[in-house]
């Protein structure tokens, strides 16, 4: 599980990058974004059960890094988070990329996987 210091290190760096692809849509937007990121993880650290979870959001995982689970949750209509959970038994999440639905993702997909093998190689114990 990831120590303190590796969070601040992370808000320090990646959670920027995420900040600075919330910067870049509608203000608008940003604000439903935001309010819809934190129903999910209301929702997230609540424990829903999965097929719940499932029921409630568009919510997939896409890959898999080092073993832990890059997923992709649908905000709004037309925008995708990737995330990555913490680790198994830690509520909280890693905010990759906040990224447009597109006909394909797969470039979008791959920035978020390479965040994820970032923060895996340098953030987490």
């Amino acid at each position: 599980m990831a120590g303190a210091a590796s969070r601040a290190a992370y808000g320090d760096c990646y959670h920027q990058q995420f900040e600075k692809d919330l910067k870049s849509v509608d203000p608008t937007d940003q604000g439903r974004i935001v309010a819809q990121l934190e129903a999910f993880m209301a929702d997230w650290r609540g424990d829903v059960p999965f097929a719940e979870l499932k029921s409630r959001w568009d919510y997939k995982q896409v890959d898999r890094i080092r073993g832990q689970a890059i997923m992709q949750v649908k905000v709004l209509r037309n925008y995708r988070v990737a995330l990555m959970p913490v680790a198994e038994a830690d509520p909280e999440m890693w905010f990759l990329h906040l990224y447009r639905r597109q006909t394909t993702n797969q470039e979008e997909i791959e920035r978020a996987k390479e965040r994820a093998k970032n923060i895996l190689e340098h953030y987490v114990e």
